[in-house]
């Protein structure tokens, strides 16, 4: 379910630096996404975009373990 797309995508966005976009999801799937890696070490999540197409980011922070190289605006 969620809770593994949610370690998933911290993995991902952490090993590769880079900001991982999550394809448009419903706004609860976003919000349990966003509540399971509010405390995830190395990243942090946010939400882009308008009505159907808003999308779920994961961020990589920079710093220690963080990957860095967070793109983006």
């Amino acid at each position: 379910g969620w809770r593994l797309a949610a370690a998933v995508a911290q993995y991902a966005a952490r090993r590769t630096g880079k900001v991982l976009a999550i394809a448009p999801i419903s706004a609860r799937e976003r919000r349990q996404i966003h509540l399971a890696l509010v405390e995830a070490e190395g990243v942090s999540t946010r939400s882009e975009g308008e009505g159907i197409f808003r999308q779920l980011l994961i961020v990589p922070e920079k710093g220690p373990g963080g990957g860095g190289g967070a793109g983006g605006s």
